[in-house]
């Protein structure tokens, strides 16, 4: 059976892991937001304002990112309060 210092040190190099993981998320977040600023700034550097179909694809482009952004932002805090619960339930244990 293990004892409680092995048990200390699989929580610690779980929880070190996570952190890890997590970091990994924000960067590739993070350099996915840039790239598809670079896109947008190019899209509109390319627009025809005067051109009510280049309006259309704009408008819904921006109407799938946020349906998008919404949703994995809902999923992002659901899974950071099961994460949370998670770590709870091992801090009585």
């Amino acid at each position: 059976m293990a004892t409680e210092q092995d048990l200390d040190a699989i929580r610690e190099s779980v929880l070190a892991q996570a952190d890890k993981a997590h970091r990994r998320v924000n960067l590739l977040l993070a350099v996915t937001v840039a790239v598809e600023g670079v896109l947008l700034l190019l899209y509109l550097g390319l627009m025809n304002f005067n051109e009510k179909l280049h309006w259309l694809v704009l408008i819904a482009a921006f109407l799938v990112y946020w349906t998008l952004a919404a949703g994995l932002f809902t999923l992002g805090a659901y899974v950071r309060a099961l994460t949370l619960r998670m770590l709870k339930a091992l801090e009585l244990k």
